[in-house]
């Protein structure tokens, strides 16, 4: 038998990686008393999650702009500054754009699955400041490739953008 060169097989084993799925886990009840009109959206990543998360959260602004949802948002790197995200919350309402609510979207779980694979669970929660509290909450769960290029990300972020509209709109948040 042949050996397979390092290039053939890296070029297959690049090829072949891509985004596998999205779905909700779970959602609660939307408790809010009217449809978002104005939110300020919250990005929690890593060094391993960064640039897709990046490109999640501009898509998702971007969308909730054609609804049209007054939003502004930020990224915010764990492993840059070392803080929870209660913490990041303190600081951001000491000096926040005057905002009814914030989303915030944090990775909470990473399961490695099998060896071709790895599924991240995402956190979102709304919360309405003047109610000071959590209004909505959910669940997603990503699964891809342990590789994925940069020019897949941007496909990855869109359908996760899509995947987290659909669930506000049939929570009537949108």
């Amino acid at each position: 038998m042949k050996k397979l060169s390092p290039l053939v097989l890296l070029s297959f084993l690049l090829g072949s990686c891509n985004f596998k799925s999205e779905k909700f886990i779970t959602a609660n009840k939307y408790t809010g008393d009217a449809k978002l009109k104005n939110v300020y959206v919250i990005v929690a990543d890593d060094k391993d999650t960064k640039e897709w998360l990046n490109r999640y959260k501009n898509a998702f602004i971007d969308s909730l702009k054609t609804y049209h949802v007054n939003v502004e948002g930020m990224s915010y790197c764990y492993s840059d500054k070392k803080a929870a995200m209660k913490d990041v919350m303190k600081a951001w309402l000491t000096s926040s754009p005057q905002f009814e609510n914030v989303l915030t979207i944090a990775i909470t779980k990473i399961n490695a699955g099998n060896r071709s694979s790895i599924t991240r669970e995402m956190q979102i929660n709304l919360y309405n400041l003047s109610k000071g509290k959590k209004i909505w909450n959910g669940t997603v769960a990503i699964t891809f490739d342990w590789y994925i290029s940069g020019a897949q990300l941007k496909d990855v972020a869109q359908k996760l953008t899509n995947t987290t509209l659909d669930k506000m709109k049939g929570k009537d948040i949108l």
